[in-house]
C-alpha cells in the first residue's frame, strides 16, 4: 500500500514554553482548571470533576487543586487500572468505588494535565499526520481483519508511531541509537513498556511484502534485548559481576548451616545479581565512570558505599523502593563482598545497617508488615469477606467448569486446541473466542486447586504449593481418589522448606496433611476439586507431559527454567481471578488469612499452629499477636462496662 507521504518533523511547536529562571512556578491542577474556564471548554471543565472524585477516594480531595499536573505524579499517585494490581484493587475495595468509575475518573485527571501541557492538541496533530506511520498502520489494519496479524501487534505500533513521530522519525528511520530516546519518550513506566512492545513488534514484522516498505534498515534486537535486562553494566563488569555471584552462591558463610558447595537457589542468585547491578548502576548515576573502572572492587571504597546507600535510604518517594528491599540488597552486598576476599569493604557495609531507613527494613523482616496486618484485620471484620475468603476455592472451581461447559457448547476441543497449530487453523473469529475460554480455564482451574490445598489443607508458602509432585518416586502428594472415601496427602521434607535449618534444629518436621471430606455432609470440596484439576485442566498445560509436579509449566520451552508453572505466571492469574469475585488477593495472604481465622475462631493455639506451619511459637506471636491484641482489648472494655454497671448499681 502506497500513501502520500510528508516528511515527519520532530514535535516541538505544540507545547507552550514555559517562562525561563526560576521565578517559573510548577503547574497545577488549580491551573488546569482556570485554562478550560478561560477557554470556555465545557468537557475539561466535566474531567475536572471526576478528577477530583479521584482524589476524594481517599479523602483528599482538597489536595486537588495543588497537585502537579504531571502524569509521572498521577501514576505514582494514583495508577493506571489493571486487574492485576491487587494493592489498587485493595484501595478501591475499601473506598467502595467500582473499577470502571475509577478508570473513567483517571483518564479524566490525565485528559487534564495533556490540555494544560498541550500535548491534546500535540497529539491531534501527530495523528493528522500523512507519513510512513501512516501507511505501515493502515496495512496492519488491513492484515488483521484478514486475521493475519492481530489487534495486539497494531496496538503497540501506535504507541511506537506517536513515540517516534515526537522526534521526527519514520518507520525506516528507526535504529539502535535513536531506539533509546524513543522509548524515553514515555514519561511513565506503562507508556515506556507500551513503546518498548512496539519496539518489539517492529523488530519481528512479518516478513510480507505488504510489511517490506516499512522495515526498519537495521536490527532492533540489541536494544530490546537490553532493555529487558535489570541494572545492564558494562560488558567487563557484568562478566565480573557474574563471576562475583558465582562464588558468593556456592561457599558457605560464616554462620551458615548449609553444607560446604551447597549451592543457593535460583532466587537468591538473582537477589545478589540485582543488589550488584544495583550498586553499581547508583554509583554511575552519582558521578563514576563505569566504563572506565577497572574491576568491580574499585566502586567500593568507604565514600561511594556510604554515598550509594544514602541515596537508597534517602530516594524521594516516587523512587523509592520498600525498606526491606534496601536491607536485602546491603545485606546481600554484604555476603557478596566476605565471599570474594573484600573482608574490610563487607565490615564497613555492615557499620551502615545502623542507619535509620535499614534498621527499618531488618525490622520489617522479623513481622507482618502493616499493609498485611490491615488486610488481616479488615478480613477478620467482615464475616461475609471471611466467608468469600473460606469458599474462594469453590468459586473458582465454578467459574472454570463454566467456561468450559460454554467451550463445549460452541464445539472447541480444548485439549486438542492446546496446540498452537491447532488454533491457529481456525478462523480470526473463533480463535479470539477459544483462546479466552482456554486461559480462562486453566487460570480459574489452577487458582481452585490451589487455593483447595491452602484452605483445605494447609497454608504452604507459595513454593511449596507450586513444587508439589503427585507423581514419580520423589512425589509430595499422594492421591487415593480412588478409595472411598477419597483423599490426598501432602508430605513436604524439611530439605524443601524455607525454614529447613530452624526445624533440623528442633528436630521437627511438618506434619502429615490430608485433604479429605472430615465429617458426614461436610462441605469439604479439596478432592472433588483436585480430582477435577487432574482429569480436565492440567493437562491443558503444554508441559504436563514432561514433569512431575502438580503445576506444571504453562509452555514445554527448551531448555525449561522451572518444571512447575512460573510464580510470576500464578501471582498474576490469582490476581485477576480474586479481583473477579471481589477478594483482591496475592499467594503469600493466603498463608496470613487462614491462619488469622483460625485463631479468631480459636480453632486452635498459638502453640498448635506453630506445630502446623512449621514455625516456633515466638515467631507466630510476633505474626498474629494483632488478633489476641485487639481480642483482649475488646474483653477488657467489655469487663470495664460490666463493673461501670455494678457500681451504679444495676448488678447483673
Amino acid at each position: 500500500m502506497d500513501l502520500p507521504v510528508t516528511p515527519s518533523t520532530p514535535d516541538n511547536a505544540m507545547r507552550p514554553k514555559s517562562p525561563p529562571g526560576p521565578s517559573a512556578r510548577p503547574l497545577t491542577m488549580l491551573h488546569a482548571v482556570r485554562k478550560a474556564e478561560r477557554d470556555g471548554n465545557s468537557r475539561r471543565l466535566q474531567d475536572a470533576e471526576k478528577a477530583r472524585n479521584l482524589f476524594r477516594m481517599d479523602g483528599c480531595g482538597e489536595e486537588f487543586r495543588d497537585f502537579p499536573a504531571d502524569i509521572a505524579a498521577l501514576e505514582g499517585r494514583y495508577p493506571k487500572y489493571a486487574k492485576s494490581n491487587v494493592k489498587l484493587n485493595e484501595r478501591l475495595a475499601h473506598a467502595g468505588i467500582k473499577p470502571d468509575t475509577y478508570k473513567q475518573n483517571w483518564r479524566a485527571a490525565k485528559r487534564l494535565i495533556d490540555y494544560l501541557s498541550g500535548e491534546t492538541e500535540a497529539a491531534e496533530e501527530r495523528n493528522s499526520r500523512t507519513d510512513g506511520w501512516t501507511g505501515l498502520l493502515a496495512t496492519l489494519q488491513i492484515l488483521e481483519t484478514a486475521g493475519v496479524t492481530s489487534k495486539s501487534d497494531r496496538t503497540a505500533m501506535t504507541r511506537l508511531a506517536d513515540a517516534s513521530r515526537k522526534l521526527g522519525l519514520g518507520p525506516r528511520d528507526l535504529d539502535c541509537e535513536n531506539a533509546g530516546p524513543v522509548l524515553d519518550c514515555g514519561g511513565t513506566p506503562a507508556e515506556r513498556g507500551a513503546i518498548l512492545a512496539g519496539l518489539r513488534k517492529m523488530e519481528n514484522l512479518p516478513d510480507l511484502p505488504p510489511l517490506e516498505n516499512y522495515r526498519p534498515n537495521v536490527s532492533l534486537a540489541s536494544v530490546t534485548a537490553l532493555r529487558k535486562k535489570a541494572y545492564a553494566l558494562p560488558p567487563h563488569l557484568e562478566a565480573e559481576r557474574s563471576d562475583w555471584v558465582d562464588r558468593a552462591a556456592r561457599l558457605a558463610g560464616r554462620k551458615s548451616r548449609r553444607r560446604i558447595g551447597e549451592a543457593y537457589s535460583a532466587g537468591s542468585r538473582q537477589v545478589m545479581s540485582s543488589a550488584l547491578g544495583c550498586y553499581a548502576v547508583t554509583a554511575g548515576e552519582l558521578g563514576h565512570d563505569l566504563a572506565g573502572a577497572n574491576t568491580l572492587l574499585s566502586l567500593f571504597s568507604e565514600e561511594t558505599m556510604e554515598s550509594v546507600v544514602s541515596a537508597w535510604v534517602n530516594a524521594p518517594a516516587e523512587a523509592k523502593r520498600e525498606d526491606k528491599t534496601d536491607f536485602s540488597y546491603v545485606d546481600s552486598l554484604c555476603r557478596i563482598l566476605r565471599r570474594n576476599d573484600a573482608v574490610p569493604e563487607a565490615e564497613f557495609l555492615e557499620g551502615l545497617k545502623e542507619m535509620r531507613g535499614l534498621r527499618a527494613g531488618r525490622d520489617a523482616g522479623r513481622r507482618m508488615s502493616p499493609g498485611t496486618v490491615r488486610w488481616c484485620m479488615d478480613l477478620l471484620a467482615d464475616p461475609a469477606r471471611i466467608e468469600r475468603f473460606e469458599r474462594q476455592h469453590v468459586e473458582y472451581y465454578i467459574i472454570a467448569r463454566e467456561a468450559q461447559q460454554e467451550a463445549a457448547a460452541l464445539g472447541f476441543d480444548l485439549l486438542d486446541l492446546c496446540d498452537p497449530n491447532r488454533m491457529a487453523g481456525l478462523a480470526p473469529g473463533e480463535r479470539g473466542r477459544a483462546k479466552g475460554l482456554l486461559r480462562r480455564v486453566r487460570m480459574f482451574g489452577t487458582a481452585a486447586a490451589y487455593a483447595a490445598i491452602a484452605l483445605e489443607g494447609a497454608p504452604y508458602r507459595r513454593t511449596n504449593i507450586l513444587r508439589l509432585r503427585h507423581r514419580g518416586g520423589n512425589r509430595t502428594l499422594f492421591c487415593h481418589l480412588e478409595e472411598h472415601p477419597p483423599y490426598l496427602a501432602i508430605e513436604i521434607p524439611n530439605c524443601e522448606l524455607k525454614n529447613r535449618d530452624s526445624l533440623d534444629i528442633r528436630g521437627k518436621t511438618l506434619p502429615r496433611i490430608e485433604i479429605r471430606a472430615w465429617d458426614d455432609g461436610a462441605r469439604d470440596f479439596g478432592p472433588e476439586i483436585l480430582a477435577w484439576y487432574l482429569e480436565t485442566v492440567r493437562p491443558l498445560f503444554l508441559g504436563a507431559g514432561g514433569t512431575e509436579t502438580l503445576f506444571p509449566p504453562a509452555t514445554n520451552a527448551s531448555p525449561r527454567p522451572l518444571d512447575h508453572l512460573v510464580p510470576q505466571t500464578f501471582d498474576s492469574w490469582l490476581a485477576l481471578c480474586s479481583a473477579e469475585i471481589g477478594l483482591p488477593l496475592t499467594s503469600h495472604r493466603f498463608r496470613h488469612g487462614r491462619c488469622s481465622i483460625a485463631l479468631l475462631y480459636r480453632e486452635c493455639t498459638m502453640h498448635e499452629l506453630a506445630d502446623f506451619l512449621g514455625d516456633t511459637e515466638r515467631t507466630v506471636s510476633v505474626y498474629y499477636g494483632f488478633v489476641d491484641r485487639d481480642r483482649s482489648a475488646k474483653r477488657l472494655q467489655q469487663s470495664i462496662s460490666r463493673r461501670r454497671r455494678y457500681i451504679e448499681g444495676d448488678r447483673p
